[in-house]
This record gives structure tokens, sequence and C-alpha cells, in this order.
């Protein structure tokens, strides 16, 4: 990836204590102490990390270099804990410690960190036919149209520098995408992983010149999981499965409906991934995390979708190792679901009904590290009155909420996107003004 224009100089411009970025390790204080600190020249990226009495650089002359490798060893020594035993190896600091340093500490450095954050579910190019969306103006679901509407909205958000989650990008709207945010000197790191009827839908964030990307992840979310084999069946175990299989054929035929889904399995089988990203704004200096994910489409199965919350927040929250983390993403759970209560509560009772039935050989549990807040309900006090408006086929009108951005305790939301309520709407969408059945979601975050 490119680097943004908010990076600074090379070496050679002698400008004291400044970071490059959180995988920098110690390229200045290895030039300035050379010849007391050889062997700390696989560092690189800091100068002078003794903040701003470190090193000036070698380039300026003999004296600063003498005074640099002084403090930047009296630096090293502090950071990387001090005296260490003997024929104990160096590890430098991990890409948060020097990027809190830099700064000036991590809390003064996350002081004035306030990222705004937006999430939107775009309406894949290859999901919104007349024949499915027959409640909308076919003008309105023109893919070509839509993409110019998406790539409105979205340049609006670009404009106040907004971090960008999207769901639901297609292969064919990915490519125009990209473009739109490189030409603008920003990241837009994506994954796709649907189906061909989708046109390989997948999720995407798209990150402003003024955050620097520290760590980058992509997942299939099941993948994080480890899948313990079920022991061999026994007689009456074979038996069962000779007849439940003709049996469930049978069931099929004749209530026209799919046969009963063990939600583990399910949850295994889905492609559904997760874009990760630890960022540090250059301005501030301040490292938090960014997360977006696409819930799979089973609502019909509440137990699924509290596996995939509970795989999502294990996954997100064991990466953020600490750090404050915002989750993005079209959920497909309402507000009360056990799935929503999951995230916000932190915790879901085994007698829950939709607790879901994990076999006895496998040890994990759908638990999770904290409870995470919704952005809107921690502004407003309750959810939006709706995120999704579709009609598909001849079904009745949906309507509800599905969409949100989550934060983690050390975040508060100060400001959200204004959203209309559901009477105020030409629905279904997409309309004229909304090229996607979902709505765009922001809200402005600071840390408490």
């Amino acid at each position: 990836m490119a680097e943004g224009p908010g990076a600074g100089p090379g070496a050679g411009a002698g400008a004291g204590p400044r970071l490059r970025g959180a995988g920098a390790a110690a390229r200045g204080l290895a030039a300035a102490a050379a010849g007391g600190l050889r062997g700390l020249r696989g560092l690189r990226g800091l100068r002078g990390l003794g903040g701003r009495g470190g090193a000036a650089g070698p380039r300026r002359g003999a004296g600063a270099a003498a005074a640099g490798a002084a403090a930047g060893a009296g630096a090293l020594a502090a950071g990387a804990g001090a005296a260490q035993p003997a024929g104990a190896s160096f590890s430098p600091p991990g890409p948060r410690e020097f990027a809190a340093r830099g700064a000036g500490g991590g809390a003064a450095a996350s002081r004035g960190l306030r990222p705004k954050v937006v999430s939107y579910n775009v309406l894949s190019s290859h999901l919104c036919e007349p024949s499915h969306f027959r409640s909308c103006d076919p003008e309105h679901l023109d893919p070509a149209k839509r993409l110019e509407k998406v790539k409105a909205k979205i340049l609006g958000e670009m404009s106040e520098g907004a971090l960008i989650s999207l769901q639901e990008v297609s292969m064919t709207w990915a490519g125009p995408l990209h473009a739109l945010f490189q030409q603008r000197g920003w990241h837009f790191v994506s994954h796709l992983y649907g189906g061909k009827h989708s046109n390989y839908m997948g999720v995407g964030v798209a990150v402003p010149p003024e955050y620097e990307v520290l760590d980058s992840s992509i997942a299939r979310l099941s993948d994080t999981k480890r899948w313990p084999r079920a022991p061999p069946p026994g007689f009456f175990g074979r038996l069962k499965g000779a007849v439940a299989g003709p049996a469930v054929g049978l069931w099929r035929r004749a209530t026209g409906r799919k046969a009963p889904t063990d939600p583990m399995e399910f949850s295994q089988r889905r492609y559904n991934s997760v874009v990760f990203l630890r960022l540090r704004c250059r301005r501030t200096g301040g490292v938090f995390c960014l997360a977006n994910y696409h819930m799979p489409c089973a609502y019909w199965s509440p137990p699924v979708m509290v596996i995939h919350v509970a795989m999502l927040l294990q996954h997100v929250q064991r990466l953020a190792a600490g750090d404050e983390c915002i989750l993005c993403g079209d959920f497909n759970i309402q507000p009360g679901d056990a799935a929503y209560n999951l995230i916000t509560k932190g915790v879901l009772s085994e007698e829950d009904r939709d607790y879901p039935p994990v076999p006895a050989w496998d040890s994990w549990r759908p638990r999770v590290e904290y409870a995470m807040k919704s952005s809107y309900r921690d502004f407003l006090g309750s959810e939006p009155d709706f995120t999704n408006y579709a009609q598909t086929r001849d079904d009745p009108p949906f309507i509800e909420t599905l969409d949100y951005i989550f934060c983690s305790p050390g975040f508060r939301a100060v400001e959200v996107r204004d959203l209309p309520p559901r009477g105020a709407v030409d629905g279904p969408l997409p309309n004229a003004d909304e090229p996607s059945d979902h709505i765009m979601l922001g809200a402005t975050l600071e840390l408490n």
C-alpha cells in the first residue's frame, strides 16, 4: 500500500524526535549510536527514541551524534525494561508502545483523539433486480446510477475525514471504489467472499491520510474458531444416522420446508469475513482499532447469530489486545435479540432460549471479554428508528434496525449522524435519494 501524504520526510532531514509510524523501530537511534549500539541495526524508522532529548541525527556532527547516542541509549534502557539479565535478548517495543511514546505517552497522546466513523451497507450491484425489489421504481435500481449516488454519499463523508466501513461491496463496484479512494490518497482494505449471485460481495474499510495503518488483518470468521471433530458414533449413533436421513427427506417433501439445521455446523460453513485494522492518528498519536463485518442473513436461526457474534467479539477483542476498538457492520440482528444482548451486556445466560447447542466435545462457549456500547444508544438513549427498509417480491415491507456502530467502553459517542424516522422516508428503498435499502450510520467518538 502506498504511504499516505501525511508521512514525514526522510531520515536525512535531521528533525529531532519524530516518529514515522508504529512499525518504526529505531533507525535514527541506530545511526546516532552506531559506535556503541551496532547490534540494534535491525530496528527501523525511529528518529531519537528518547523524545525531545533524543538523538539529533548523525549528519549533525560528531558532537550531536554522541549526545544523541547517550540520550537514545538511556531511553532505550528505560523503554526496554532497563536492566536485563545477562544473556537476555532485546525485544523492541511493539507498534502501540512506539505510537504512545512518540506522542508523549498513552493517555496524553490519545486525549485529542476524536475519530468519526460511518457504516454503510451499499446493497450489492447484483442484488437489486426489479424482479426482486418489485415495489421500487426500476430507474432507482440501475446499478450504474446507484453507484454514482453511493460515491456521492461517500465523497461527502470523505470531505469530513471519516473512516468509512462498507458492506455488500460487489466485485463490479470494488474497483471503482478503490480508484475513488486511491485518487485522494486514501487506503481501501477490502475482501470479497460472497457467491456468484451477489457478485462475490464483501466488506471494506476506507482510511483517510490522517490515519496510519499499523496492523491489518482479514479473516474468514469461522476459521478463527477451533472446530473439534465429533467422536466416532457408536452402534446406536450409526442407526440414528441411517434413519434420520430418509426421515428428514420425507419431512421436507411433505411440508415444503427446509430441514432443521444444526447451528454449529451452519455457522462453521459460512464464509463471512471480517476486516480488522489498528490505526494511529497522525495528529494526536492515539492508537485504536476498527473492524467491519457483515453478519450472515440467518435471522431465522437466532443461535447462529449468537455464535457469529461471539466469534466476532472474541476475534476482534483478542486482536485489539487492550486497545480501544470500534466495530461496524450490518449485523442482521435487532435490539433485544439474544445476539444484540450478548454484545451490549457482555453475557448470555445458558438458560436463554437462543443459547446455541454447543456439543459436549467442544469446549468453546459464546463468551466475550467485555460488552461493547452502541454509539447511537450511547448518545441518544435509544437505537435508530430503522436502518433497513426493504420489500422483496411479494413479502410485506421490512423496516427495522440492523446496522450498528459499536465501541469499547473507553469510547463515548459525542455526535451521531441524523437519521430519519420511518414515517419521513419514501419507502421502501432504494428510492430517488437513497441508492441502497440501508441508510448510512455515522458517529464521532472520543475517549472517556
